[in-house]
């Protein structure tokens, strides 16, 4: 997506961002409407982390992509996946097992 993104005007940015959402929405739809019809606390849960989590954090992800190297920006998204074992135990104590630390499940 960052490198793609390059090619893209700045001003395009967020459509493209949205776009790729509507797409992955869309390709997802079969297996929403085959689960049971969500509750009032699925939607709010859908809201906090469709809206905040989620939309927030494409917000200022491509906030920041406007305003470094693609190279740079790579290599911070490919460092989230490495780093969220150590968010969750400074956040919630959870420690990690071996093969999390390992690189596996």
């Amino acid at each position: 997506m960052m490198l793609t993104q390059r090619y893209n005007k700045p001003e395009n940015y967020d459509a493209g961002l949205f776009w790729g959402n509507i797409f992955i929405a869309l390709i997802c739809l079969p297996w929403y409407l085959q689960s049971a019809t969500p509750t009032l606390e699925h939607w709010a849960l859908f809201f906090i982390l469709g809206v905040i989590q989620i939309g927030l954090g494409y917000m200022l992800f491509n906030y920041g992509l406007k305003r470094t190297l693609a190279i740079e920006s790579v290599l911070l998204a490919m460092m989230e996946p490495i780093l969220n074992p150590l968010w969750v135990f400074i956040g919630y104590g959870e420690k990690p097992g071996l093969w999390t630390i390992v690189g596996g499940r």
